[in-house]
């Protein structure tokens, strides 16, 4: 009986191809009008101004990169991900939740797992259905 492995290459190519669409069409930097719509829909008018919807847009697309490879990353790495000039953002794990939404429609989930014997998890990006 022979054993079918599957084609880690084109896997691959589908994944990177899925990131830089969904870079393309939901994480790159906001334009001014585009700023001011995601203000109102998510009700932070008054809140927020435009620069920090970009900042938060661009900490969003790096935790996107980290996760991109597939690889396992912990909170950690996510919070320095997320953050600026090697400092750690402590919403990390939120600009990880922003991307759930955007991810399904590319057929790609973040999945979790416990760390061995802890209260700690790990997180990684993989397509819908894997895992």
């Amino acid at each position: 009986m022979t054993t079918t492995l599957p084609n880690w290459d084109r896997l691959e190519r589908e994944r990177q191809q899925a990131a830089q669409e969904l870079y393309d069409s939901q994480l790159r930097d906001p334009d001014t009008e585009a700023a001011l719509r995601w203000l109102r829909e998510h009700g932070a008018t008054g809140i927020l101004n435009q620069e920090e919807v970009a900042d938060m847009r661009r900490a969003t697309a790096r935790v996107f990169f980290l996760l991109a490879d597939g690889q396992w990353h912990d909170a950690v790495a996510i919070r320095v991900a997320a953050g600026s000039h090697g400092q750690p953002a402590a919403e990390g794990l939120r600009r990880m939740r922003d991307l759930r939404r955007p991810l399904a429609r590319y057929g790609l989930r973040i999945e979790k797992q416990r760390t061995a014997d802890s209260r700690l998890f790990s997180y990684r990006l993989v397509k819908a259905g894997e895992g």
